[in-house]
């Protein structure tokens, strides 16, 4: 599988801006080569960020411009939805954040 067929949910984005380092590594290194994520991850992760992480908006307009660079977006759609289900876990990431 391409990384371009990989679909990122919301708690990846968030492990950017967790404070746990070793997590928000890894979601660089995965993000880095691209994916798929949808227009609701990119609202999920502003809504988060700021809410339970106290991220600025100066700076999540900044994190999500550099995901928007690397990373499809696409409509919240069933075939997304399928996307998101149907990827393969063969990263140490659980499954319901992968």
């Amino acid at each position: 599988m391409s990384a371009a067929d990989v679909f990122f949910d919301t708690n990846v984005l968030l492990y950017l801006v967790s404070g746990d380092t070793a997590k928000a590594n890894r979601a660089e290194e995965l993000l880095v080569d691209g994916g798929v994520i949808s227009v609701q991850v990119l609202n999920e992760f502003a809504s988060v960020a700021t809410r339970r992480y106290g991220v600025e908006i100066a700076k999540i307009r900044e994190i999500l411009s550099a995901i928007r660079t690397v990373c499809s977006v696409k409509p919240l759609e069933v075939v997304t939805h399928e996307l998101g289900s149907n990827s393969p876990n063969d990263t140490d990431i659980p499954y319901m954040t992968a």
